[in-house]
């Protein structure tokens, strides 16, 4: 009777003990994957900031303007380096205060956005990030709060997300 007694005792600290060691294994595979996850969109913004300092230091661009009659007007500016598209500048003009969005593109797809809003009656700025990985799949983004978005995996349904 004891040597049963002594048998479950073994198998139910036993199980216990597998209990533990898995709930550590899960875990430590999630903090893993949280952490590659980080880095993953971390590793992406940072090379995007490398590449928008390196497009905004450039300083002989040849500039192409477009001005559209649309209600109040638009222009577009495309900067090209050595025949290669690698910013785009649009500004709309409407009655309440007019939008500016830089597109910013390497290897003709777009990395970056950034969009900054005017409001005259109200003197308000909004602001706006836009965070592309290669696939111009949106990655990070910025709302007009400063609050961010992440998702590797992409980030649907954001307003304004259109690439170039």
């Amino acid at each position: 009777m004891e040597l049963v007694k002594l048998i479950a005792e073994l198998s139910i600290k036993n199980i216990f003990k597998r209990r533990f060691e898995m709930r550590k294994i899960l875990l430590s595979l999630f903090l893993v994957a949280t952490l590659s996850f980080a880095r993953s969109v971390n590793e992406t913004v940072a090379q995007i900031r490398r590449d928008y300092n390196e497009t905004n230091s450039y300083k002989n661009y040849r500039v192409e303007t477009d001005e559209f009659d649309m209600s109040e007007g638009a222009v577009e500016k495309r900067y090209y380096r050595n025949g290669d598209l690698r910013k785009v500048v649009t500004e709309m003009y409407t009655g309440w205060g007019n939008i500016i969005t830089e597109y910013y593109l390497k290897n003709g797809k777009t990395y970056f956005k950034y969009r900054t809003q005017y409001v005259y009656p109200a003197k308000s700025t909004s602001k706006e990030r836009f965070y592309y990985n290669e696939d111009e799949v949106l990655v990070r983004y910025i709302d007009e709060n400063g609050r961010t978005y992440d998702d590797e995996d992409g980030l649907y349904g954001i307003d304004n997300s259109e690439i170039y």
